[in-house]
């Protein structure tokens, strides 16, 4: 989400049905770490850049 003030000027979807999202922590290595719950049972994923060709 890109703010501009109070008012949220922009959004990007990044994951969409994937699970429920539990918490959201970064690690010391600045990747962001998601903890998933789905009916299978929970994950953890961790999102990185992906560098641009």
């Amino acid at each position: 989400m890109v703010l501009e003030g109070d008012a949220v000027v922009h959004t990007e979807v990044l994951l969409q049905d994937l699970a429920r999202i539990r918490d959201v922590e970064t690690g010391s290595d600045g990747a962001i770490y998601l903890l998933l719950e789905h009916a299978s049972g929970g994950q953890i994923v961790r999102l990185v850049t992906v560098p641009t060709p």
